[in-house]
């Protein structure tokens, strides 16, 4: 029997049981238990516990990765764990029964950082327990200390209930808490045929850090209640009195339309659901406005709970909300209203479909010269400008309206999202738009912002107001005219720089490639003594774009050729050192070794991000090996911007070129080569050289650890024929033909293992993307290279044709008779008098042959046994 597995998943199945099983689980005791990984710290540690009386088990641990999962010795899962999967807790609590035997396993994500040979504590506590517990005939006794109420999920796809019993001293609302969410907790009053009443959930994140379920009781009551959940749950009860109204947990219950606000100052609550919404109405909006004043500090704020700090939107001082609610969303509003009223005051709650002007995508479209007005609550509202049609048009938006807090107005192009080409708080002015594209105009207000009055217009532009009707730049002096944006275009002539120097108040430039440059449209301004540079190129065109233009302004053009270590042509060479003291800019630096070495490249350069108009460039560096097309950029830390040593193989007499980029005005940094004469299997010139001992021939590869610009390279002498290749673990290995080290002359890269279940035995298989275990095929005789990228440690076992010259086998003497075996083409010819059989290489009988003078079988490439007798030889096929 053979399964086919990839690498990865096989890695720990091949290899011998290092870590505890469930055939070999470690004591679990009370008090500290401790484990050392061995292979992999994601691997689930069985550990084994039989308590002596019935008792409530806790784990914990400092890892928030913790998981632990407890089995019944006979395999059944215990689905009564509490915080099984809750990654923000470090407890894990579960009941156990007396004299039974619990396999419990812990589970530690690599993410806490633990790697082999590092040792992972955890706790263990227990408590009296009682696994009768929780029934309806025994239900768990509720109070105001928590006690673990086991949960078990479903059970045939229905629920199963665990029960808890109360009776409270007094009538009041009783609070029934629980730090985990069950799926329902229902009342009723004891006996035979209870008829239980859905208690709903009114807090979903109180600051107790837990779940609250209200319930008006009478005291001397006894109630019963059931509960039903995925995971065990702490629970406990209190008895509390509240006032209509003036608490989240007992709010007013609101309806559609008029509401009633009490005349009296203070906070009062409300409650509703939104209504169900059909699946082609997805969301809905919450309106809740009212004449009544909130001047003075008074505020309207909807939440779905109590305290819930993943959801509240709040309006200050305007009795005006509107946002988005979803299907049978729990609405929980909260009105502070900070003065007394002679009468009581009325707001009105509706529900409403959602507008073009709430999407994005779906804007409101508006008519250029027609005024306009945003709703009459604070949000976010969107509008849509339709394709101009023609090229050199400018936009602008228009208000007079005084903001009270805060406003904004952006504008954004339709198809790349809500990213803004320009903004403003009530005005825009815009000068760069496509005559094709759709535009969106996105107001948002607040508190007391909203009903925004504004006009969009649209009109062609004058001569250096827009990027389509430039002026033109030219080599030299060029005089300027004042204007709040003017563009000038220039065509470069050669590779190089373009200088700008800026003259008499003419501010800083922007500069662009022309619209229809497939290269790019975006350069980076890079600072000089005196003014501004670009990087050049022949007949590419430039747009420079310059902001609020005095009168009288200027700048100067001139071209420059790229400079020293300034480009790969003209990188400048260094004997292993770099300093880096320049300003902001692209530096090049190349590095020619004399000998083969390893080499570490380390550096007191950190990653920071451009500012101030060198937004795009990056700190830090790039190394390319030979051309631009072999490149490699060293590992990052993104939080403190430390850049990781880079070790690699570097050959003799090639070229390393080094890429840098400063951002900084000032810099103070080095870059340093630190190299060794490279170790045999660091490079493939200098190749650990495996004998050749025919078929098979054995090897013991050593762990290998993955990197991404690293390997060890071997070289097997190959003939032309089929190589077959076993292993006792994992392994991933490049095989190259002699002298060809591109990836065209890459035979095998797949990866993927075939398991031999009845021998276990790997196969690896050789070949490309999802091929499983074709063998490689050798065409010619040479020192073929295999580069090794990863493995455990394995014993090798290569066989196959290619482990030694073939040439047919003649006059193979069988039970007395000669017979002739030659392989022409596709097919195995056999001459004699006896009867033959042909095996494929795993010992599969593909055919029998009786040969009484000449006879041939067509076969599909690969190696074959051909058996006569009590003789056999191996052919190949390709």
């Amino acid at each position: 029997m053979k399964k086919h597995l990839i690498a990865a998943i096989l890695c720990a199945a091949a290899l011998p049981a290092l870590a505890q099983t469930v055939d070999n689980p470690i004591p679990l005791v009370n008090g500290e238990n401790e484990f050392t990984f061995q292979i992999d710290p994601e691997q689930a540690v069985y550990y084994s516990y039989t308590p002596a009386a019935d008792e409530i088990v806790t784990i914990t641990s400092d890892i928030r990765s913790f998981y632990v999962t407890v089995k019944e010795k006979d395999g059944a899962f215990l689905k009564s764990v509490y915080n099984w999967f809750y990654e923000t807790s470090t407890n894990n609590m579960f009941m156990v029964e007396k004299d039974v035997e619990y396999n419990v396993l812990i589970e530690a994500d690599h993410d806490a950082g633990y790697g082999p040979g590092d040792k992972m504590k955890f706790n263990m506590s227990t408590a009296p327990g009682d696994h009768t517990l929780a029934t309806f005939e025994n239900p768990l006794p509720l109070g105001s200390e928590w006690k673990l109420l086991p949960l078990y999920g479903l059970n045939n796809d229905a629920m199963v209930y665990s029960y808890a019993q109360y009776t409270p001293e007094k009538d009041c609302t009783l609070d029934i808490f629980t730090d985990w969410y069950p799926w329902t907790i229902e009342y009723a009053l004891p006996g035979e045929n209870p008829q239980w009443t859905n208690i709903p959930v009114l807090t979903h994140a109180s600051s107790l850090g837990s779940y609250v379920w209200p319930v008006d009781v009478s005291g001397g009551q006894s109630y019963i209640f059931r509960i039903a959940g995925s995971s065990s749950t702490k629970i406990w009860v209190t008895e509390t009195n509240y006032e209509q109204g003036s608490s989240c947990e007992r709010p007013f219950a609101a309806r559609v339309g008029a509401n009633r606000l009490p005349a009296k100052s203070g906070k009062y609550y409300y409650i509703i659901e939104a209504p169900t919404i059909d699946k082609d109405a997805p969301d809905n909006n919450i309106e809740i406005k009212s004449s009544a004043s909130l001047s003075g500090g008074g505020y309207i704020s909807l939440s779905r709970a109590c305290n819930d700090p993943n959801y509240d939107f709040t309006v200050y001082e305007n009795f005006a909300l509107r946002t988005k609610v979803i299907s049978k969303q729990t609405c929980l509003i909260q009105i502070f209203k900070p003065q007394d009223t002679a009468a009581d005051e009325l707001f009105e709650i509706k529900f409403m479909s959602p507008q073009p002007y709430d999407d994005f995508y779906t804007a409101y479209a508006v008519i250029p010269g027609y005024q306009m007005t945003t709703p009459e609550y604070p949000g976010t509202y969107y509008y849509m400008i339709e394709p101009v049609g023609e090229e050199g048009m400018v936009l602008t938006v228009e208000s007079d309206y005084q903001p009270k807090n805060e406003v904004s107005v952006t504008l954004s192009e339709r198809s790349k999202g809500y990213g803004y080409v320009a903004k403003g708080e009530t005005s825009l002015r815009y000068t760069e738009l496509a005559p094709d594209n759709y535009y969106v105009l996105t107001w948002t207000s607040h508190d007391e912002d909203c009903s925004i009055p504004f006009t969009v217009n649209v009109k062609k532009g004058a001569q250096g107001e827009t990027a389509y009707w430039p002026f033109e730049a030219k080599i030299g002096e060029n005089e300027m005219q004042a204007g709040q944006l003017l563009y000038y275009r220039f065509k470069g002539s050669d590779e190089g720089w373009v200088n700008i120097y800026p003259e008499k108040g003419c501010p800083e430039p922007s500069v662009n490639m022309a619209r229809d440059d497939e290269y790019s449209k975006r350069c980076v301004v890079l600072p000089i003594d005196g003014g501004y540079r670009v990087q050049n190129a022949k007949d590419r065109e430039f747009t420079f774009k310059f902001r609020t233009v005095p009168e009288g302004a200027g700048f100067r053009l001139s071209e420059t050729p790229l400079g020293e270590g300034e480009c790969m042509e003209k990188a400048i060479p260094t004997d292993g050192c770099v300093e880096l003291t320049g300003g902001p800019g692209v530096y090049w630096y190349k590095y020619e070794p004399e000998q083969d070495l390893k080499l570490t490249i380390t550096t007191d350069l950190k990653q920071e991000f451009g500012q101030d108009g060198l937004q795009g460039l990056i700190s830090g560096y790039t190394l390319y090996h030979n051309s631009a097309n072999d490149y490699v950029v060293p590992e990052k830390d993104w939080v403190n911007g430390d850049i990781f040593p880079l070790t690699f193989s570097a050959v003799a007499g090639d070229t390393y070129y080094l890429e840098v980029v400063l951002v900084k005005m000032e810099n103070n940094a080095t870059i340093s080569f630190e190299g060794r004469p490279a170790d045999p299997g660091e490079l493939p010139t200098n190749p650990i050289v495996i004998e050749n001992a025919g078929s098979p021939t054995e090897y013991d590869f050593p762990r290998t650890e993955w990197a991404s610009n690293s390997a060890v390279w071997y070289s097997l002498h190959l003939y032309p024929g089929v190589l077959d290749l076993e292993t006792d673990g994992s392994i991933k290995v490049e095989l190259y033909s002699p002298d060809n080290l591109e990836n065209d002359g890459i035979i095998t890269s797949s990866g993927y293992l075939s398991f031999d279940a009845d021998t276990g035995a790997l196969r690896y298989g050789f070949g490309h993307g999802n091929e499983y275990y074709p063998a490689a095929q050798i065409e010619n005789e040479g020192d073929y290279l295999l580069k090794l990228r990863w493995c455990d440690p394995v014993h090798a076992i290569f066989t196959g044709s290619a482990l030694g010259e073939q040439s047919g086998v003649s006059d193979i003497a069988a039970g007395g008779d000669n017979v002739n075996v030659v392989v022409s083409g596709r097919r195995i010819i056999l001459s004699g008098d006896t009867d033959a059989e042909v095996y494929r290489i795993d010992g599969v009988l593909v055919d029998r042959v009786r040969v009484h003078g000449t006879a041939s079988v067509e076969m599909q490439p690969g190696a074959y046994i051909v058996r006569i007798g009590s003789r056999a030889v191996k052919v190949a096929i390709r």
